[in-house]
């Protein structure tokens, strides 16, 4: 048919480039289309709330990340602290974490919330 949209999603282990997806309807080919190979990205934090607050006073914290793997759980996050301007360190006590795009199945669209509870200092 003339014009049929057509979505293909696909994991693979090709290299990071180019592909050439050719179609063919006999012996003819009845399209060629490039589909560019990228790299996932790195894990990166997107935002966090609340972005300030008294240091006297311990605060829950809201960090959202991306492109880390859609399975990502609490246990996979083994390590967590304050680290101050001044280079002092203090443990931090996680909370939780919330898939916030259920659907994906990937990285590259992978989003989380991760709950912190930060000591009073």
């Amino acid at each position: 048919r003339d014009r049929t949209k057509v979505n293909i999603e696909a994991t693979t282990t090709l290299p990071v480039g180019t592909l050439n997806i050719s179609a063919y309807s006999g012996n003819v080919t009845a399209g060629v289309h490039t589909v560019i190979v990228k790299a996932s990205p790195s894990p990166s934090v997107v935002g966090a709330y609340p972005s300030d607050g008294s240091t006297d006073l311990s605060h829950s914290i809201a960090v959202t990340v991306q492109y880390v793997p859609h399975t990502f759980k609490l246990a996979d996050l083994t390590a967590a602290q304050l680290v101050t301007a001044q280079g002092h360190t203090y443990p931090v006590e996680r909370l939780s974490v919330a898939n916030k795009n259920s659907k994906c199945l990937h990285t590259y669209c992978s989003l989380f919330e991760i709950k912190f509870r930060a000591p009073a200092l």
